[in-house]
């Protein structure tokens, strides 16, 4: 029985933060999504593109910096402002630091997800631009569940054992006395 005990909490504890990891990684692999984390060097910007869906997630911060200009626009937008020429240019901030948005796109087209760094320094961009809404789990989120998952099996494990331990009778009982 014991031996049985240790196998199970040996796999539930290594094995659950593995199987959490693999289906978060399966999950990465069919949905289409761009995690963000890059710096930015100054006069530069980070632009995605080729988005032809209705719905653009973005969820993201400048971890270190005074902020960035955000826009989305569309290719021959994108092309104008580029060139220095008038841009439409939807949801414009000059400053952006943090920011969480669905943006609904006006009409099916090429669209751009821009970020622009016109600051005299480097800046740090974390987050998620897709198609798709953010995980909800990352993989560094789904080692921590696991693990902490795998804890509470292990520690609940242990208490169940020693309960039941404790229930027992003895094994080197003295035999019962004999009446003659």
């Amino acid at each position: 029985m014991r031996k049985h005990v240790l196998l199970t909490l040996f796999f539930t504890v290594f094995f659950l933060p593995v199987a959490i990891q693999a289906a978060v990684m399966n999950q990465s692999e069919i949905t289409m999504e761009l995690d963000a984390d890059f710096w930015i060097e100054p006069g530069g910007r980070r632009v995605w593109y080729g988005f032809t869906a209705e719905v653009i997630y973005i969820q993201v911060r400048v971890e270190t910096g005074d902020g960035l200009e955000f826009f989305i626009c569309d290719g021959d937008d994108y092309a104008d402002w580029s060139d220095g020429l008038t841009a439409t240019l939807y949801e414009h901030r000059e400053t952006m630091t943090s920011l969480s948005m669905v943006y609904e796109v006006p009409r099916l087209d090429d669209w751009r997800v821009v970020f622009n760094n016109e600051d005299d320094e480097s800046q740090h961009l974390i987050g998620w631009v897709g198609l798709d809404p953010p995980p909800l789990l990352t993989i560094d989120s789904a080692f921590l569940l696991g693990g902490g998952i795998s804890l509470v099996i292990a520690v609940v494990g242990i208490f169940w054992y020693r309960k039941s331990q404790k229930k027992k009778p003895p094994r080197h009982s003295e035999p019962p006395e004999m009446i003659q």
